[in-house]
């Protein structure tokens, strides 16, 4: 089976809009500043950015300590360095920090914006910078605080962290890896299979989610160990030095959030009135605007002025923007204004996304405007399953295709398919002839009974139905005897599509990668890169076993 693509028509629950953006893209034009496949647009977006002003110099300086934080290697640094030119543009990709990166989609999204990155650089002669933003204002810990991996009996498994206290609506950047991370990290090693890589892998994780550490930082010393001599560069915006030079935007919103709300509606309106769904729904008596308060929270507004949820006073717009600028740490953008500010911050060429960012970013391009800041061009990330040899050779033998794993109801169908083909031939042929020799019989009868009573002609057909009935079920059970007589086949197939598509769903969504560094090693991701293509802008299967494991 060679390595090839899987089509989004046959992956269930990819939005029109999604599809449309990759091959479609005149008919969502409106929403989006560019075309991501014209590299003429990308020529013209640098140009632009290099007439606006970003505090480049003071990014650099920021950076520069964050990043031998990360331990980030030296052409990272010197990317840093690039960022004063005033030519040079970023590509931005992010995440929700969580644990050991979570899953698989982080480590494409980070290949995509490297990768990105060097071929615009080498295409249009100027410094371009692979970022990643860490999603560190976000504060939904119960959706990160697990990993997902495949344990050394080759099932998988979700391992979550269970911090003393609980971390509610807290933000991750506030967040402290408590003394439970050690327990968190010893079931994780424990599950993992015994490698040659396996002492790496736990220097690695324990060098990075130590007690103590904020867990921004454990993810970002985690990613930078990943990618030490990629040149990619990390930011944290929680940095007090970053939220000080956002605080400009925060205070325009506190200003002007009727207006951002109401360009947000209207995107909104024209997005639905064609049929595409809505990632973001926004309400108009909130602000794009959180407020952090021992717990992450919105603010509001309403006849009686400025609110702050769970707080019980109102202010006035003089007293909010007084705030950012006293206290700016604890203020941090939503999802919708969230991009905006990473763009008034860096001249962002592009942005790596994946089809919910995607779906956002078609609510807010006009938002950009209004805030006087160039949109980037939204560029898809890479998306991937990952096969090995035994899922490679159990599809191959059965010959199955992903999309018989997809769901459980396809991948039971499946299953009794091959089952339904160890069964001896003449044991289905004389089923099959047995039912249709006792329907014909009964059939038979009809012509005897037309001059008689209705009520007896319904009971000849009520018997033929309860007759077909229990042959069928006859017949099930065969196959289930079967099935259970051939259970590693079953159990062959099952395993497949746990690793293929686990719980139902996409791999990337689900998998951590070391899962794959521990059997592989710490090279797997330079190698698996050579391979995922830019341009393929369906979803990539790659086959290990075609790349040399």
């Amino acid at each position: 089976m060679g390595c090839r693509t899987l089509s989004y028509n046959e992956i269930k629950g990819t939005s029109q809009l999604f599809k449309d953006f990759l091959f479609d893209f005149k008919k969502v034009a409106p929403y989006y500043c560019a075309d991501f496949k014209d590299l003429d647009r990308f020529r013209g977006k640098a140009s632009k950015l290099a007439e606006s002003f970003y505090a480049r110099t003071e990014l650099a300086d920021i950076l520069l300590d964050q990043n031998r934080q990360y331990g980030l290697g030296q052409k990272s640094l010197e990317n840093v360095e690039k960022l004063k030119d005033e030519k040079s543009c970023v590509v931005f990709t992010g995440q929700q920090v969580g644990m050991l990166t979570g899953p698989l989609y982080t480590i494409y999204k980070t290949l995509t914006s490297i990768k990105l990155a060097n071929l615009l650089e080498s295409e249009i002669g100027i410094p371009v910078i692979p970022i990643f933003w860490l999603a560190a204002d976000d504060h939904d810990f119960e959706e990160v605080r697990h990993v997902y991996i495949i344990d050394k009996g080759g099932k998988p498994v979700r391992i979550y962290y269970e911090p003393e206290s609980d971390l509610g609506d807290v933000p991750m950047g506030f967040v402290k890896c408590d003394k439970k991370i050690n327990t968190f990290l010893d079931e994780v090693l424990e599950a993992l299979p015994k490698t040659e890589y396996s002492d790496d892998v736990e220097r690695k994780v324990r060098e990075s989610y130590r007690e103590g550490t904020l867990l921004v930082d454990a993810f970002g010393k985690m990613l930078g160990k990943f990618f030490e001599n990629s040149g990619l560069v990390i930011v944290n915006p929680s940095d007090i030095r970053v939220k000080q030079l956002a605080a400009p935007i925060y205070a325009r919103e506190i200003e002007e959030y009727e207006s951002s709300n109401q360009i947000i509606s209207i995107a909104n309106t024209e997005l639905d009135s064609l049929g595409y769904h809505l990632q973001v729904h926004h309400r108009e008596d909130y602000l794009n605007l959180f407020y952090y308060s021992g717990k992450r929270v919105r603010i509001g507004h309403n006849h009686e002025g400025y609110f702050i949820d769970g707080v019980d006073r109102k202010y006035t717009r003089e007293e909010l923007i007084d705030a950012v600028h006293q206290s700016p740490v604890y203020f941090s953008p939503n999802v919708l204004l969230r991009p905006v500010t990473q763009d008034y911050l860096f001249p962002t060429l592009a942005y790596i996304a994946g089809p919910a960012e995607d779906a956002y970013f078609a609510q807010i391009k006009d938002l950009h405007g209004h805030f006087d800041v160039e949109c980037p061009i939204v560029f898809p990330r890479i998306s991937a399953t990952i096969l090995d040899r035994h899922a490679t050779k159990t599809l191959d033998k059965y010959e199955l295709k992903l999309p018989d794993l997809m769901d459980d109801r396809s991948l039971q169908a499946a299953i009794k398919e091959i089952v339904e083909e160890q069964v001896p031939d003449e044991v289905m042929e004389k089923f099959d002839e047995g039912r249709e020799e006792i329907t014909s019989r009964i059939l038979e009868f009809e012509k005897y009974l037309e001059n008689l009573d209705e009520g007896v002609r319904k009971t000849v057909h009520k018997t033929k139905g309860r007759v077909d009935y229990e042959l069928k079920s006859l017949q099930e059970k065969i196959v289930k005897a079967y099935k259970k007589k051939n259970d590693n086949v079953v159990r062959a197939v099952q395993k497949c599509a746990d690793f293929v598509f686990p719980e139902a769903s996409l791999q990337e969504r689900h998998l951590n990668v070391l899962t794959f560094i521990n059997k592989y090693g710490p090279d797997f991701i330079d190698r698996i890169s050579e391979h995922l293509k830019l341009d393929a802008y369906d979803h990539q299967v790659l086959c290990l076993e075609d790349i040399g494991y």
